[in-house]
């Protein structure tokens, strides 16, 4: 997303808040943001003193102004902060940063699937092979 002047969003608030000796801040860059079923609110955010990077923290409409009317937005952004220390990725939520570790596919059990999948491309089936059908 860029902002005036061609500049990334997030590097422009980053730069802001650099400016202004912000170690950790969220700030709203953009107005409500469109998309999918309904769109939401996008804020950038940075969570923890020791990392290099902004963050897009995104909310739908409803959920952010129930926050803001109940003054709640930042005890929720600093509650996300207070679990965003993980020295192995400072500054993002250590919850994403376990869910993406569990979730991902290692390079070797990748390479064991891709072997599974070539061997059954390969296999002929009623003359033809699994290849033959994809291109039709």
């Amino acid at each position: 997303m860029m902002g005036p002047g061609g500049i990334p969003v997030l590097y422009a608030a980053q730069e802001a808040a650099r400016k202004a000796c912000r170690h950790t801040w969220y700030m709203p860059p953009a107005r409500r943001a469109s998309g999918g079923d309904g769109g939401g609110f996008m804020r950038a955010v940075r969570l923890h003193r020791h990392t290099r990077f902004a963050y897009r923290f995104e909310a739908l409409w409803d959920r952010y102004d129930f926050l803001v009317e109940a003054g709640q937005l930042g005890e929720v952004v600093g509650s996300i902060a207070a679990n965003s220390g993980d020295p192995s990725f400072p500054g993002y939520p250590y919850g994403l940063v376990s869910a993406d570790r569990h979730a991902r596919v290692r390079s070797t059990e990748g390479m064991a699937h891709r072997r599974v999948l070539l061997g059954e491309f390969g296999r002929r089936e009623y003359g033809r092979t699994m290849v033959d059908y994809t291109l039709m």
